[in-house]
């Protein structure tokens, strides 16, 4: 799976991404703080459901108690998510040679800006940024686990999910997750030391009107 990811971006303040640049600060929220959160592109309610059950066939009514109309429901989906405290997630955006692949350029999704922030840390070195990031966390035995996330229609698959889906309509984000198992209901916090070795930082405003994974670019990585 790592060998398949070119180079992972993580976007966010100037503050945090050079903290993370000079200093390896890895930052990791709940999934339930990404479930309550009503931030658009960030906060995902449906954050954590691991099972989906559509019923597209059917009918359902609803009698309303104060009027007495009657509401009726021609599709119908079910989920199950977990609430419980489960662990916590430290997302990138990544760029896999699948995704590179005979193309001229590779374009970001200009609602990156708004979302995630100002500046960009692209990790060149993957597989060492990474294997950085489950180090610290053998110390601290605490199990982990990664994938790229799987993008599915929420309104027509019936399926079991897991930590690494989510639903197409986030999928311009390109998510890579790495997952630690803490059963924490707060973030966790460490420092993998410098990376500045093998990454580099830019602004995030700079890498979508400018792509610098093109081909014609100058600093074409």
């Amino acid at each position: 799976m790592v060998d398949d990811i070119k180079y992972l971006l993580k976007f966010g303040s100037k503050e945090n991404m050079e903290s993370l640049l000079y200093k390896g600060e890895i930052f990791m929220n709940t999934l339930r703080y990404f479930q309550e959160l009503d931030q658009q592109g960030i906060g995902d309610k449906q954050e954590g459901t691991f099972e989906i059950i559509n019923y597209l066939n059917g009918e359902l009514s609803i009698e309303v108690p104060e009027t007495g109309e009657i509401l009726k429901f021609r599709n119908v989906r079910l989920s199950k998510k977990v609430t419980d405290k489960v662990g916590n997630i430290f997302s990138t955006y990544a760029l896999t040679n699948n995704l590179l692949e005979n193309k001229i350029s590779h374009k970001i999704d200009e609602r990156i800006i708004s979302e995630f922030g100002t500046h960009c840390v692209i990790i060149k070195d993957v597989a060492r940024f990474i294997r950085s990031i489950y180090d610290e966390l053998k110390v601290k035995k605490i199990p982990i686990s990664q994938s790229l996330i799987e993008y599915i229609d929420f309104r027509e698959d019936n399926r079991n999910l897991s930590f690494f889906n989510k639903s197409n309509k986030f999928s311009y984000q390109n998510i890579h997750r790495i997952m630690a198992y803490t059963y924490l209901d707060e973030p966790l916090h460490f420092e993998i030391g410098p990376i500045y070795n093998f990454a580099e930082i830019y602004l995030t405003e700079y890498l979508i009107k400018n792509s610098i994974f093109s081909k014609g670019d100058p600093n074409y990585l």
